[in-house]
């Protein structure tokens, strides 16, 4: 995971096993950032949707948003199965594209 102040960097693997450290990573950050790149993230599961429920959850109660940009394929799929499209800013249906 790499960042700055405005811009986080997730790669790797944001699944169960992972999705604790990531989230302690984040939470020691002196701001949440403005946007989450998630282009190098290689596996995802449905913790990962968890985590970024819970920061978008977290900039809203700081009247912030974040913006989620490049999400995995396979983790488009899994939010919009679930629902949570709307919710993390991605677009509900499949043939919609995702702003890089």
């Amino acid at each position: 995971m790499s960042e700055s102040l405005a811009e986080l960097r997730i790669s790797g693997n944001l699944t169960l096993e992972e999705v604790p450290r990531h989230f302690g990573d984040i939470k020691c950050r002196a701001s949440l950032p403005s946007s989450v790149d998630l282009s190098a993230v290689e596996r995802t599961d449905s913790s990962a949707l968890a985590l970024l429920l819970e920061l978008k959850a977290m900039a809203k109660s700081l009247n912030q948003d974040i913006e989620l940009k490049s999400p995995p394929p396979a983790l488009l799929t899994l939010a919009r199965l679930s629902g949570a499209s709307g919710l993390l800013g991605w677009p509900s249906n499949q043939g919609e594209s995702v702003e890089p």
